[in-house]
């Protein structure tokens, strides 16, 4: 996958400082996602994927044991580290598909709004290789976006694989296409399953997502 314009959008997104984490109507998913945190990351040690500028982050070093947030682009690497000043977090640059932790090493990873820029025929490849830095008995947490008709704009193109994109646009005048998949409640079981017992939470706008993972 080439994730380029991807890394590039997000990186210059995180530039436009005065944006706030999601708009107004979205506030009150993300306040019950931020009581799930808590009760699931809490004295866990958390590896999360896609931290970008640290807010998930942030908001579960409250209640984890230690987190290691990582990022593919230094530049948000370096913005949630400036951040966040807690002696319980590390922060670390690597690809999401290319880990290179060591297995049965966490017991909860997090990845928040990251596999719907995922292809859907990687989605499975994908949790499988994340879980396998995680112990037994451990669990995976994930949020993603829902479609909501009448909200978004419909996807720019779609290619023969049914994986969707979408035209983004930054205050600098600079335009992105990116992957950008909107998965239902069936596709998320479909996809998910395999790994274990499988919660979804459906909010008006987010899918929160729990995995107690079955042991490998």
């Amino acid at each position: 996958m080439d994730d380029s314009p991807l890394i590039e959008y997000y990186r210059k997104r995180a530039a436009q400082s005065d944006d706030t984490y999601g708009p107004p109507e979205i506030q009150k998913d993300f306040a019950w996602i931020t009581a799930w945190l808590r009760e699931n990351v809490a004295d866990r040690e958390v590896v999360e994927l896609a931290c970008g500028t640290g807010h998930w982050t942030q908001i579960a070093s409250a209640w984890a044991r230690s987190i290691v947030a990582s990022d593919i682009s230094w530049a948000l690497v370096h913005a949630a580290r400036k951040k966040i000043n807690s002696q319980t977090v590390d922060f670390v640059a690597c690809d999401a598909f290319k880990l290179a932790f060591s297995p049965d090493r966490f017991s909860c990873g997090m990845a928040h709004f990251l596999l719907s820029h995922v292809r859907r025929t990687d989605v499975r490849p994908f949790v499988e290789m994340f879980r396998r830095c995680l112990k037994r008995g451990s669990c995976l947490l994930l949020t993603d976006t829902k479609w909501v008709d009448g909200y978004r704009k419909a996807p720019f193109r779609r290619d023969e694989d049914g994986n969707t994109y979408d035209l983004r646009n930054l205050k600098d005048g600079s335009r992105f296409e990116i992957l950008k998949n909107y998965f239902t409640r069936t596709e998320w079981q479909e996809y998910l399953a395999s790994f274990g017992t499988v919660h979804i939470k459906e909010l008006d706008y987010v899918w929160a997502i729990k995995i107690e993972l079955i042991p490998q």
